[in-house]
């Protein structure tokens, strides 16, 4: 099982600079993180992958076929979760996940079943027959989730799917997609860094329209060894420091502040230790710059 890009473009009509540019990849079984700052292409990356937009240039292959000629028998063994959007407030969550299941082509024994499945792994069993405009962000998030799985997709593609969700349920939808994730390709993108660095085998890092890295996650961490280090300042300090250097995290304790810096060359005249990098780390590093 393998969906492969190959150097994907895409150009919008009136654009001079691509969204993005010979972006090539071969993605399998498991989970994969996608990484950028907004305006890398992310978004234009997924809805090629999802067949919603026709690459300029390249293509987007499952098993080998060009997915813009396989048509239905692609759609069929994908799933995708959008960003949260307008979604019917007079539906209830059960009747929305019926609604999709039509969509996706299931028939009815399989969209009883998999709704009352769903509904129960997403958490939602107790709001389902709820309003959706009586649902909190978090709650519209665990549903679009649901509806992405209703059809046992083979890709699953899930765009900030944990945004608004509270910690618990944050870790709860993370172990599940860990978990479906042995015989499925999940491209995960989010601004959640925790959840990629917790489940993804592989990181896909994007800047500009441009892949800039793909690698396990351990590979991507060091990209930044060496980089970060904390220093102790006073608290009068604070603002100026912040002003002139890449701080990721500021920690209080007794003795005063801790910052966090990634950069290159240390500071001199401060107390210093070395931190092992994280991949908030690694992301100040690669796109502070980044507009």
């Amino acid at each position: 099982m393998t969906l492969t890009l190959d150097e994907v473009t895409k150009l919008y009509p009136g654009r001079k600079t691509p969204a993005v540019r010979s972006f090539t990849s071969e993605l399998t079984a498991g989970v994969y993180g996608l990484l950028g700052p907004n305006g890398a292409g992310k978004s234009t990356l997924m809805k090629m992958m999802t067949d919603q937009l026709k690459p300029s240039a390249g293509a987007v292959r499952y098993e080998g076929r060009p997915i813009a000629s396989l048509g239905k028998s692609y759609r069929h063994v994908l799933g995708y979760m959008p960003q949260q959007q307008g979604m019917y407030a007079d539906f209830t969550g059960r009747r929305f996940l019926w609604y999709m299941a039509a969509l996706k082509g299931l028939d009815r024994k399989t969209t009883a079943a998999r709704t009352e499945e769903w509904l129960q792994r997403v958490n939602l069993e107790q709001d389902a027959d709820r309003k959706l405009g009586d649902y909190s962000g978090g709650m519209k998030q665990r549903l679009l989730l649901a509806q992405s799985l209703l059809n046992d997709p083979k890709v699953l593609i899930l765009d900030e799917p944990t945004a608004g969700v509270d910690p618990k349920e944050r870790i709860r939808i993370r172990n599940m997609i860990a978990t479906l994730a042995g015989d499925k390709i999940v491209l995960l993108a989010t601004h959640v860094v925790e959840d990629i660095e917790a489940i993804a085998k592989e990181i896909i890092l994007i800047r500009g329209g441009e892949k800039i890295a793909q690698a396990p996650p351990q590979a991507v961490l060091a990209m930044a060894e060496g980089r970060v280090r904390e220093y102790r300042i006073r608290e009068e300090e604070l603002q100026a420091f912040q002003e002139a250097h890449r701080v990721s995290q500021i920690k209080r304790d007794s003795g005063g502040i801790w910052v966090r810096v990634v950069q290159d060359e240390p500071l001199s005249g401060l107390p210093m230790r070395e931190a092992a990098p994280s991949l908030e780390d690694v992301y100040l590093h690669l796109f502070q710059d980044a507009t």
